[in-house]
């Protein structure tokens, strides 16, 4: 360690400097570790030069000094103390696990008692005896991170008995699979603290720790497929691939009504980082009232598709009354069985559908359907002059909640009793009325709307 001092100011500035030659006494007081209380002190020399080299006795000295500046004429006294400062230890050298690293202990009667254990080990910091260490500490509250949240736990760090650089770190088996970051610091007799020294405890490699059988991982199944929409097209199988395939394709005559499902992959894949098939469900379904999610009614159809299928075509069974169809998408993961009572985990999407009525078929085969929704169809034939209204002449039986024994449409610009609502023909856009009635005087009529589009140039 280096003293280091100014030189004191002359009593007569103006004087030759041979007259005031300086000589410095170097004071050196230290504790006795032995007994509180009592130090020595010593005059460790005398120098010309404001400077003095003194050697260090340990890292915690606590040794005091104090100079004295003397002249032919006396000296004013020691000056104000210094005393040498505590020195930080560095980094613990050589952090290491003892023996073959982790062990596994398991306990025959409960194996949620299970642990892990190893024993790690390391160095003083370079230039540090034991005598200049107090003691080492650790963190408790390591860094760790798992591949599963409910794998996670704290471990368990003890000091070993008779062994200043060693510790105990036991963790519980339940943690298989996560990482823990140890740390470990030095902290000398003077109580400074080194920085921490780092190691990492890996229970991700199971083949790596003695004594433990390695388990499958627990299996995570791939998350919900996203942007499911369903619509109802009255095209043949094959008119609809076209259309899928050359979007320009105008379609003009229905045939049958197709389902056409679409949905994008789910974003979680699940642990096995990819998904092995999709299952699509569905059939008729009933809503309930919120929060209760809608059911399927009966056993419905079942539909397993490659895992690069992101939409799906398949024939809906149709009648003359509206009625809820519902739809499920699944994506499953490898070896994923799926339980009865798990269907309800996955949503289910549902759409109103019906049939297109034999009795219009004539009109459909000659025409360009405008509309095919809710049972509502309505075609448009070139040339021809008169308005056509076919009605499904079967059992009405009920819309929704309500008993439906006829049905009555309006089309075109409309005013309503009061004229507080209108109905209006813009572009060729043309907005029909269809309302429900029924004979029971307790329930109410109601009224659905529908939008379609003349072709250029019709009327």
């Amino acid at each position: 360690m280096e003293l280091m001092w100014s030189r004191p100011e002359l009593i007569i500035s103006s004087s030759p400097m041979s007259m005031y030659n300086i000589i410095y006494i170097i004071e050196r007081t230290q504790a006795d570790p032995r007994y509180p209380g009592i130090s020595t002190t010593q005059l460790k020399g005398w120098v010309t030069d404001t400077r003095y080299e003194v050697a260090l006795t340990g890292h915690c000295s606590q040794v005091r000094y104090r100079v004295m500046a003397i002249n032919q004429f006396g000296s004013s006294g020691f000056s104000n103390p210094v005393y040498a400062p505590s020195l930080s230890p560095g980094p613990v050298q050589n952090i290491h696990l003892t023996g073959k690293g982790i062990y596994y202990y398991e306990d025959k009667n409960n194996t949620a008692f299970s642990e892990f254990m190893t024993v790690l080990k390391w160095d003083n910091p370079v230039g540090w005896d034991d005598r200049d260490i107090d003691h080492y500490e650790w963190n408790q509250m390591m860094n760790r991170s798992c591949e599963y949240i409910s794998h996670d736990s704290l471990p368990i760090l003890k000091k070993m008995i008779n062994q200043s650089n060693h510790i105990l770190m036991t963790i519980s088996s339940v943690s298989i699979g996560c990482k823990f970051l140890a740390q470990v610091r030095a902290v000398s007799k003077c109580n400074t603290k080194g920085p921490w020294a780092n190691l990492l405890v890996d229970l991700t490699n199971c083949s790596s720790i003695n004594g433990y059988m390695c388990q499958d991982k627990p299996f995570d199944p791939p998350g919900k497929v996203g942007n499911v929409t369903l619509s109802v097209t009255s095209k043949t199988e094959d008119e609809v691939m076209n259309y899928l395939l050359y979007p320009n394709l105008k379609l003009t005559s229905p045939l049958h009504v197709f389902l056409h499902v679409h949905w994008r992959p789910p974003l979680d894949l699940g642990s096995h980082g990819y998904v092995d098939h999709y299952i699509v469900r569905s059939g008729k379904a009933e809503r309930q009232l919120f929060p209760i999610p809608p059911e399927f009614i009966g056993m419905p159809a079942s539909k397993k598709a490659p895992n690069d299928t992101v939409e799906m075509i398949f024939e809906v069974e149709t009648y003359s009354i509206p009625y809820t169809f519902g739809v499920q998408v699944i994506a499953v993961g490898p070896s994923q069985t799926i339980t009865d009572n798990q269907w309800g985990l996955f949503p289910m999407h549902t759409m109103e559908v019906s049939r297109n009525d034999s009795a219009i078929m004539h009109f459909m085969k000659e025409g360009q359907v405008l509309l095919d929704q809710a049972g509502i169809v309505i075609i448009y034939v070139k040339n021809t002059m008169p308005v056509h209204f076919v009605f499904d002449d079967s059992p009405m039986g009920r819309v929704g909640n309500t008993t439906v024994d006829r049905f009555a449409m309006q089309w075109g610009p409309l005013v309503g009793p009061e004229g507080n609502r209108t109905i209006t023909v813009e572009n060729g856009t043309v907005i029909a009325r269809v309302t429900y009635l029924s004979d029971e005087a307790e329930e109410e009529s109601r009224e659905d709307f529908y939008v379609f589009t003349l072709p250029e140039g019709g009327q």
